[in-house]
């Protein structure tokens, strides 16, 4: 018996991503555990709705959504991060700026050269060294995802991507979890230095 699939248009798929959002938030409000390890309300709701098409696909129903306003809204979204930064907010950070700026810069170039040398040593394309270097280390699994089309016209392939990009939240909220019990161990000031050295 052929499974089926229910196939959503632009205005509905971003409808759900909404109420996706919004039971993150709610989950978060619910168990305090989340809050307090600052896990993002987009990353818990969106852990859970996969999990769900997960149990869901081949089995009951099958989603399929209408991404094709995916750039667009990543190109708003990494816009209106910026739109906070200023040139007198720059100037009142001073030397501490211009440090950061320097480690961060070497940590980024020290992540792909890195990724590149394992990936080649692994007969791997040396382009998946990057995915899982700077691109999703630095820049998050957003950036992942926006860069996965450059990524995959250049030679990388798409299911390649997709899991690169996957284990990107995975980390994030394992390092969260990790995390919280170290650093409350430490002064602050010797956690900024150890973000970035680490990157």
């Amino acid at each position: 018996m052929p499974v089926p699939v229910l196939t959503l248009d632009l205005l509905q798929t971003l409808t759900l991503a909404a109420v996706v959002y919004y039971a993150g938030v709610l989950l978060r409000q619910r168990i305090s555990l989340l809050n307090r390890l600052n896990i993002p309300s987009a990353v818990v709701g969106g852990l859970v709705f996969a999990a769900v098409v997960f149990v869901c696909r081949d089995r009951f129903l099958n989603l399929q959504l209408e991404t094709t306003g995916q750039p667009l809204l990543l190109v708003a979204f990494f816009t209106t991060i910026g739109m906070g930064a200023s040139v007198a907010l720059l100037r009142s950070g001073g030397a501490a700026v211009v440090i950061f700026l320097t480690f961060a810069t070497v940590v980024c170039v020290a992540q792909n050269v890195l990724g590149m040398g394992v990936a080649t040593a692994l007969g791997e394309n040396p382009l998946m060294g990057v995915m899982a270097g700077s691109v999703t280390l630095m820049g998050g699994p957003a950036t992942g995802l926006a860069f996965a089309p450059e990524f995959t016209k250049a030679g990388l392939p798409g299911a390649v991507i997709g899991v690169l990009w996957a284990v990107a939240p995975v980390a994030e909220i394992l390092a969260m979890l990790f995390f919280a019990r170290i650093a409350r161990r430490f002064p602050a000031r010797h956690l900024i230095l150890l973000s970035c050295l680490l990157g």
